[in-house]
């Protein structure tokens, strides 16, 4: 019990420190940097913490989980440095590369870092069947605190209801779960453990096999110009890739005693290993041609870098396949490729292996070479200060991309007489807000005008102050006026706006309907008949 309670703790530590630095992260209590560098942090230690406390002891997982914690958050951080904010690194992979980071190593700490592959493979798997367990159990959870909230309303007691609706109490709740089920896992691992997954996983391996051999017997036959139709034939190889790695791995297990034994699976096994190779090699060949046409850019470097791991664990397996132990072969080689996956994972967010600055510089190039028709399509904001500093060497070879005007200056509003309830909300909006709508009126319709219009009206008659719908291409909210500021409301039904449906109200074309429901009240909430 004492140990349940221990990581019940923890577990409501870590959805507290989340709520927490969700709260500061809106108040914007710290710079934008050790705010990064504090959610990475907080995110990789608890997870750390939970997949090693019980195999380790608390202290011991606990200064694993900071070290692995520091390096990964401290690697992230260094990477957001090519970016004005780390707002903006969004499509650069760093989130990945921290993930590697931080989960890849953590069956290493367990076992001292060494290269038993035995202990790695069975602390891998563990952590994933814990957290597996784990997650089921915290949505059973609530599942059970809602239906109790639901019986205990019937006879007026609303006290579950209440607790729930705090503000953070569901990721504190979620969190005590959480790592009440790891402590229970944790005490029957001889029972969870992750036998029946690989069992049922290796059902999988004729399958694939089968699927993968009949597309390369098909592809000379049907051409190959459906690799290069587009970038998801090379993300659909890159899958099967690490489907196929997966599974081998599955299949050569521990060691021999617990690997595939029937004949049908063994051979499927290997002859999956042997023909990994092949969809690596055609994704990569796929992105090269996407490459050549229209050049580099951060997801097609990130692109190939997963096409190399592909083919890396390709002939790994396929230099296995032939030995007489080709089993031990795959493991010791898996081993070795997991660490090269952290390392990998490390370099990507160094200036060693700067995606940005690849693709800034190529495109740069292929627009002096005149090997692009519209450079001022070419993205170059989106890739950090490499992009930026790119597009200021280019100068007038790029035409001029229209600046961005104040919101005031471009969002319409509608009805047209409505421009003081327009300025009162805009003048209340948190900057974050208004930055993002900024960025949504700045785009245009196909005929020119700005591709937002705030409607003012009563949207909620029974709370009084300023209220709107602003509709723009990028999204829809709502804009309610409260006692301590403007509100951000979600729309509801949470429908996407054309950009023909924005135009018409830019036009004039306003038609408000009430809503055609009587409610009934009680007790603060309205019981109505669906339509």
């Amino acid at each position: 019990m004492t140990w349940r309670a221990v990581m019940a703790l923890i577990g409501g530590l870590a959805g507290t420190g989340l709520w927490a630095i969700y709260r500061m992260a809106g108040d914007m209590v710290l710079p934008d940097r050790p705010m990064l560098a504090l959610i990475a942090f907080t995110c990789a230690f608890f997870t750390g913490l939970l997949a090693m406390a019980g195999p380790l002891s608390l202290g011991r997982a606990a200064l694993r989980a900071a070290g692995v914690a520091a390096v990964a958050s401290a690697l992230l951080v260094a990477m957001s440095l090519r970016f004005d904010l780390s707002s903006d690194m969004h499509g650069s992979f760093g989130v990945v590369a921290f993930l590697v980071l931080v989960l890849v190593p953590l069956p290493f700490c367990i076992a001292g870092g060494g290269r038993d592959y035995v202990q790695l493979f069975h602390h891998s798997w563990g952590i994933v069947v814990r957290f597996i367990a784990a997650a089921l159990f915290t949505g059973i959870f609530w599942a059970v605190v809602f239906l109790s909230d639901s019986l205990l309303s019937i006879v007026g007691v609303q006290w579950i209801g209440q607790l729930i609706d705090h503000p953070g109490a569901w990721m504190v709740l979620t969190g005590v779960a959480f790592g009440l089920a790891i402590a229970v896992a944790d005490e029957l691992s001889d029972y969870v453990t992750p036998f029946l997954i690989l069992r049922l996983m290796r059902l999988l391996i004729p399958v694939v096999l089968v699927v993968v051999a009949v597309f390369i017997i098909a592809l000379p036959l049907r051409g190959v110009s459906g690799l290069f139709g587009g970038f998801s034939a090379a993300g659909t190889l890159l899958g099967i890739c690490a489907a196929i790695a997966t599974l081998v791995t599955v299949a050569v297990d521990r060691d021999d005693a617990h690997a595939v034994q029937l004949p049908l699976t063994v051979w499927s096994a290997r002859a999956l290993a042997a023909i990994l190779p092949v969809p690596a090699a055609l994704a990569l060949w796929a992105i090269a041609v996407r490459v050549g046409d229209y050049g580099w850019t951060p997801s097609r470097v990130a692109s190939v870098v997963a096409g190399g791991v592909g083919l890396v664990y390709g002939l790994v397996y396929l230099v296995a396949v032939p030995r007489r132990g080709w089993m031990n072969a795959i493991r010791r080689g898996n081993v070795w490729l997991a660490g090269g996956l952290v390392l990998l994972a490390a370099v990507w967010q160094t200036p060693l292996l700067d995606a940005q600055h690849i693709a800034a510089q190529d495109q740069a190039d292929r627009i002096r070479a005149g090997r692009v028709e519209a450079p001022e399509n070419v993205p170059f904001d989106q890739w950090g200060h490499a992009g930026k500093a790119a597009r200021a060497e280019l100068g007038e070879l790029i035409p001029a991309s229209p600046v961005l005007r104040p919101l005031e200056e471009i969002l319409a509003v509608r009805p047209a007489d409505q421009t003081v309830a327009r300025d009162r909300l805009l003048a209340a909006l948190p900057d974050h807000l208004r930055e993002n709508l900024t960025e949504s009126c700045n785009t245009r319709l196909p005929d020119g005008r700005p591709g937002c219009v705030m409607v003012i009206g009563p949207f909620l008659p029974d709370i009084p102050g300023d209220q709107a719908l602003v509709l723009s291409t990028t999204g829809t909210i709502g804009l309610v006026q409260g006692p301590e500021g403007v509100e951000r409301r979600d729309v509801v039904p949470d429908v996407w706006v054309s950009e023909r449906e924005i135009a018409d109200v830019l036009d004039g074309d306003l038609v408000f309907a009430p809503v055609r429901q009587n409610r009934l009240m009680l007790g603060g909430r309205g019981l109505t008949v669906a339509e």
